[in-house]
């Protein structure tokens, strides 16, 4: 799971009752996990409604600003243990093991977003010693994310309840020490589970993907995500089936990539696909697209990341395009709310022959200072690009945790009815991407020029937004030189767990 980064991206806290947690049908074998979406600076405070003080410093002839600390957060309600306890978890595609807090867990204290002792079972907690078919393995569990939370706990399995069915034998870490507010399910590759990290002692377990394939539940590992618009109340996952009427044009497929390759392993153990462009297109010329990235780089698609972060050089390419500028005291880029550009320009990403369009109005999130917005896009010192929920929002995604593949669309926000196809084999309707042979195969020096290639009818569709008018800031801008990107970098870069 990315960090929870202070001071960028836009909370979403979601709650499923447990009565409404899980629509299974039995014949058709998929489940349906909706969430509800909430704002706030942190999961609970944004749980609670709770909100931040706005603070605002003049210093000299500079604002500081206070950025809202918000985050985007997925949440679900599982009903574990016999008789089922219910703990409420985040919904993680860039991690791969299910934990939950344990009854009488130590909570440490939380350096985010500002140093505090937290109450680490207020969205509950599992007490072992209350279920008759709990079975602990005597192995020790123990994470750390990149935001320097963590637990420590040890690992066991019990029984899911679905509502119509019970789920048997899933594997999950119980905290017995945490600093982090909520625990976490993740949906990613078994080879990203922590068992693995040890190259000598390490093992894979069956995570919920495989057990619900393993319980019949599902026909196929595989699951389908519709984050829905940033402001929309709901979203859901689909494991085991696609719902087309929540997407536009056609499902492509791709192939996951290995971006892990100089660490000695010889599959995707994350979930990286090729990114083989990125342009700029105002919407009025189908066929004006600035090329803004010209060749390929490796993508992570992850639903734990609020923002989208890219090679240096990359990042500060895409920022200026935008009209964004950098603000070294606040380490990150600043952009006019009011922007024209902002409101009728978007990002096209090509995934080899198929495009998502992302409106750069999802990138700017409020700050204090009137007519001033956080741009959501910053610099890391990888190689590779995490696309996160500022680009998950615009696009349907497909993950076939078995085949090794992603298909994705233009994510539809016109509702109609649902059109959920169970998945067995080969995803249903989705074509092979024209790129899917051609993928991306080693880090290479970027190429920032090019031609584009044609628009994709998804993509040409420009978005409508009012444009406001301009207000002026007392904020001093200055381009960021590599010595503080670099220090951005270091800071943010915990954009990535560590285990």
């Amino acid at each position: 799971m990315i960090a929870q980064i202070a001071a960028l991206g836009a909370v979403l806290a979601t709650n499923v009752a447990c009565a409404s947690l899980v629509e299974r049908e039995e014949a058709a074998q998929f489940v349906r996990m909706d969430f509800d979406k909430k704002r706030g600076p942190s999961f609970s405070e944004a749980w609670s409604g709770r909100a931040a003080v706005p603070r605002l410093a003049k210093r000299n002839d500079w604002v500081d600003i206070e950025i809202d600390n918000q985050q985007m957060f997925y949440s679900v309600n599982l009903s574990i243990g016999t008789p089922p306890q219910e703990v409420r978890v985040l919904m993680d595609t860039g991690s791969s093991d299910l934990w939950v807090v344990g009854a009488g867990v130590r909570c440490g204290p939380n350096n985010y977003p500002n140093p505090n002792q937290l109450n680490c079972y207020e969205h509950g907690s599992f007490d072992t010693s209350r279920s008759s078919t709990w079975k602990d393995n005597n192995t020790q569990f123990h994470i750390r994310y990149g935001d320097s939370t963590y637990a420590h706990g040890t690992w066991g399995t019990d029984r899911l309840d679905l509502g119509q069915a019970n789920v048997d034998g899933l594997t999950f870490a119980v905290a017995h020490a945490s600093n982090s507010s909520v625990a976490v399910l993740g949906i990613g590759l078994p080879a990203m589970e922590t068992t693995m990290s040890s190259q000598q002692f390490g093992y894979q377990y069956d995570n919920l993907p495989m057990v619900l394939k393993r319980n019949n539940v599902i026909k196929k590992t595989v699951y389908s995500m519709f984050i829905n618009e940033l402001n929309a109340k709901t979203g859901s996952v689909l494991f085991g089936a696609v719902d087309h009427s929540k997407y536009k044009g056609t499902l492509n497929t791709v192939p996951l990539v290995n971006a892990n390759y100089r660490r000695r392993v010889n599959k995707p153990v994350e979930l990286h696909v090729t990114l083989a462009a990125i342009g700029l297109h105002t919407g009025r010329d189908e066929d004006k697209v600035q090329t803004l990235l010209g060749s390929k780089v490796p993508a992570l698609l992850d639903s734990g990341t609020t923002l989208t972060y890219f090679p240096m050089q990359l990042a500060d390419r895409l920022a200026r395009a935008a009209g964004a500028r950098w603000h070294s005291e606040e380490v990150g880029y600043i952009v006019d709310c009011n922007s024209r550009r902002l409101h009728q320009t978007a990002y096209i990403y090509d995934f080899g022959g198929f495009q998502i369009r992302s409106p750069l109005s999802d990138y700017s999130m409020m700050t204090n200072v009137r007519g001033t917005c956080r741009f959501g896009i910053m610099p890391h010192s990888s190689d590779y690009v995490i696309l996160g929920d500022v680009f998950l929002t615009r696009a349907y995604v497909v993950f076939d945790l078995e085949a090794l593949e992603v298909s994705m669309a233009q994510a539809n926000y016109e509702g109609g009815k649902e059109q959920i196809e169970v998945i067995a084999g080969a995803v249903p309707r989705a074509v092979r991407a024209p790129g899917y042979n051609d993928p991306w195969k080693a880090y290479t020096p970027l190429v920032f020029n090019g031609e584009f290639g044609n628009l994709t009818a998804t993509a040409s569709d420009s978005s409508s937004g009012s444009v406001g008018s301009r207000s002026n800031s007392a904020l001093t801008l200055t381009p960021p030189s590599l010595s503080v990107m670099l220090f951005a970098a270091s800071l943010l870069g915990a954009a990535t767990r560590i285990i």
